[in-house]
């Protein structure tokens, strides 16, 4: 499994991405929400600091 959030810059351009990416077996699907929110959580402060 793998979480890809975009990282935009100014003018909401997406100019990149990262991602947090596991085993399925090892992730909890209850936990699965928590971990989406804080990778775009993640995404959202770099692309910030971007101007983006």
């Amino acid at each position: 499994m793998a979480i890809a959030p975009p990282i935009s810059a100014p003018q909401q351009n997406i100019i990149a991405s990262f991602s947090v990416a596991g085993p399925g077996h090892r992730l909890n699907k209850e936990d699965i929400p928590a971990l989406i929110d804080q990778v775009k959580n993640a995404a959202s402060r770099i692309s910030i600091k971007l101007g983006g």
